[in-house]
């Protein structure tokens, strides 16, 4: 069989593997890190990026899933949606063509084994752009949680010296922004939102984008300070001790729960280690009774052999028996 095809087959795989890659890292590291009125996040494959999106068939809602996550996450770049899907695409198609590819220049188990992993490979290259894009917007969002107490501290401290709602808030978005940076940059989105439009509509925006409960109390409270005026200082900080306390409260609850699923590996180490110690001298006496019995046998069958190599001694009275007579042989002629 000619080796050219399957030369060809490598090479390609190894390449297009390489570009997945690097626009895998590409579109997962292009976050707004700046301020706003930065230079826009460009098509991750160029021109080609709507086509390949296009391959892939997906329902309204879930690309409104895939867009809220993208959002949460902190991609908000409008070509954002786009270039998870072609990146997607081009994840999910690119494993069944090379393995039909593989099992057609192929055969026998071969063949099977391109065809089986060209399959496997398209399901994982679908499944696995989604599950980190729920990752990366999980673990924002946890650190956003984090970062609310220290918000709403700042905030109350702000307001408490004079300062406008909108000032307040930015100054205390720009305060944290070394120990929560994710938190600070959701503060410059907000703004930009009030600026185009009202704080009010910002701070729901900002509710719908990060669908968090202690968000929503703050969003509340901000929201009623913008459009009656009211002080809402001695708010912000009630807000701030339950929501550490209630941080405090989980953290005690992943401890405990950390502790039992910690018993099982510990459980498990130990009664390996006491089976070893309780069983270990019984299983080494059978051992050692089972290597004696087989000595004692064989010792026993070599006597016994020892003993039928051995000439038998004759006993008294016993006459040997008398030497075959001999036969006549015929007269010659």
């Amino acid at each position: 069989m000619n080796e050219l095809p399957i030369l060809a087959l490598i090479f390609t795989t190894i390449a297009v593997g390489a570009f997945v890659a690097l626009s895998t890292l590409a579109l997962f590291t292009m976050v707004l890190g700046g301020d706003v009125g930065v230079e826009p996040t460009r098509r991750v494959f160029g021109p080609f990026t709507p086509l390949i999106a296009a391959l892939l068939p997906s329902s309204a809602a879930g690309r409104t899933a895939v867009a809220k996550d993208l959002l949460r996450a902190g991609y908000f770049e409008p070509v954002a949606p786009v270039n998870f899907t072609a990146l997607r695409s081009l994840m999910t198609y690119f494993p069944l063509i090379a393995g039909e590819i593989g099992a057609v220049l192929t055969d026998g188990n071969l063949s099977l084994t391109f065809f089986i992993v060209g399959i496997v490979g398209g399901i994982l290259g679908y499944a696995i752009p989604r599950v980190i894009l729920l990752s990366i917007a999980n673990e924002r969002t946890e650190q956003i949680r984090r970062g609310l107490p220290m918000l709403m501290d700042t905030l109350g401290l702000t307001l408490s010296t004079g300062a406008s709602l909108s000032g307040a808030l930015a100054a205390s978005g720009e305060a944290i922004r070394r120990g929560y940076p994710e938190l600070s940059h959701e503060v410059r989105v907000v703004e930009a939102h009030a600026q185009m439009r009202s704080l009010s509509h910002a701070l729901d925006i900002w509710k719908d984008r990060q669908p968090l409960p202690e968000l929503g109390s703050m969003v509340f409270l901000l929201g009623q300070a913008d459009r009656l005026g009211t002080d809402i200082t001695r708010g912000l900080w009630e807000l701030s001790g339950s929501l550490q306390m209630s941080a405090r409260q989980r953290a005690e609850a992943a401890a405990n729960r950390a502790n039992f699923y910690m018993a099982f590996p510990t459980v498990l180490c130990l009664l390996i280690a006491a089976g070893i110690i309780l069983a270990g001298p019984g299983v080494a006496q059978v051992i050692l009774s089972n290597r004696q019995a087989q000595q004692y046998i064989q010792d026993a069958k070599d006597q016994e052999k020892k003993v039928r190599q051995q000439p038998q001694p004759l006993g008294k009275g016993v006459t040997p028996p008398p030497p075959p007579a001999a036969v006549p042989q015929p007269p010659a002629f």
